[in-house]
């Protein structure tokens, strides 16, 4: 099993390491880390974070895309107001352009031979995820993923790596239901396909979780569940988010207030809202070592956040008190 630790090569991350390679090689030697799985803003460089130390990819989310996907322009911009909102989204206007992104970024993933990349499975409008009202179900966005997924792995290129889809909260993929993990599984052409479990993912679906000794039984009983299903998972990216009181009240005021908010202020506001729900800590509980071997896993990834490399450092050293 590789102990993987998350980075991006946004200038923020690169700066922790003072843009050196032999610095980044000797803070994963310090905590016994394998390599990192990464995450571009904008196109990877070698000279950014040297291919040798990168184990997988995380690939770009479009949390609203069906609509587009479907070419349903119109619906699309009665949610975001405008069609230049639809270029400043999307890069264009046809569907196209984001399958044409997803393949550049498997070249990519090709280039620097990492073993496996990693797709959300989930669709989420900007509105939804203020008030939990979704407009599709979970089981309308595995079957337009499944088609996404396999448009962007059409064509002659052969690729090498393992394709893991990963858990969200939103409408789409929670490993709550093992009838609709087959589903996507046997829909996909490709034959490398599996799953990655996002412990702080599944704790935030379900809001009334209260403390880690639920969050953790209630990880350890849905993951139980699964059957067979569960002999697909090959990764986890190991977390810790309680945000179930914060997203109840948020509600109950959003309901209250009755507002209608305009795309750009929602653009501007949706990711301080995300990351209260999403925060990353550290999982700090005596089962969480339970949890992982109870998983036939390949990938263990370290996935948490800090705006110092201190920081980062720190929720390490407090994560790997629970790992043996």
């Amino acid at each position: 099993m590789y102990k993987i630790l998350n980075i991006s090569n946004y200038d923020g991350d690169l700066k922790k390491f003072e843009y050196k390679h032999s610095n980044m090689k000797e803070f994963l030697k310090k905590y016994d880390l394998d390599g990192f799985e990464v995450l571009q803003f904008g196109q990877w460089k070698e000279e950014q974070i040297p291919k040798n130390i990168i184990k997988g990819m995380h690939l770009r989310f479009y949390p609203t895309w069906i609509d587009f996907y479907r070419g349903d322009i119109d619906k699309l911009i009665s949610k975001v107001d405008s069609k230049e909102n639809i270029s400043m989204l999307y890069g264009g206007n046809h569907k196209k352009v984001i399958i044409d992104y997803y393949k550049s970024e498997l070249k990519t993933a090709k280039e620097i031979g990492v073993e496996y990349v990693v797709l959300h499975v989930c669709h989420v409008d900007l509105h939804e995820a203020l008030t939990y009202e979704f407009s599709y179900s979970d089981e309308e966005v595995i079957e337009e993923a499944a088609n996404l997924i396999n448009e962007i792995f059409s064509g002659e290129e052969k690729y090498e790596f393992t394709l893991l889809l990963e858990n969200l909260w939103w409408p789409g993929l929670k490993f709550k239901n093992k009838e609709n993990m087959k589903t996507i599984i046997d829909k996909i052409n490709y034959d490398k396909v599996g799953f990655i479990l996002d412990t702080g993912h599944m704790i935030n679906t379900n809001l009334n979780i209260k403390d880690k000794d639920e969050a953790i039984e209630y990880i350890a009983d849905t993951i139980d569940r699964l059957g067979e299903m569960k002999n697909y998972i090959k990764g986890i990216h190991l977390n810790y988010s309680l945000s179930g009181a914060y997203v109840k009240e948020f509600i109950r005021n959003e309901k209250n207030a009755k507002r209608n908010h305009e795309f750009k202020e929602l653009f501007q506001n949706i990711y301080d809202h995300i990351s209260k729900i999403d925060y990353h800590d550290p999982f700090e509980h005596e089962r969480v070592n339970e949890l992982i071997e109870s998983l036939d896993i390949k990938y263990l990834v370290y996935e948490l956040l800090s705006p110092t490399l201190e920081g980062l450092e720190e929720k390490i050293k407090r994560q790997d008190k629970w790992i043996k």
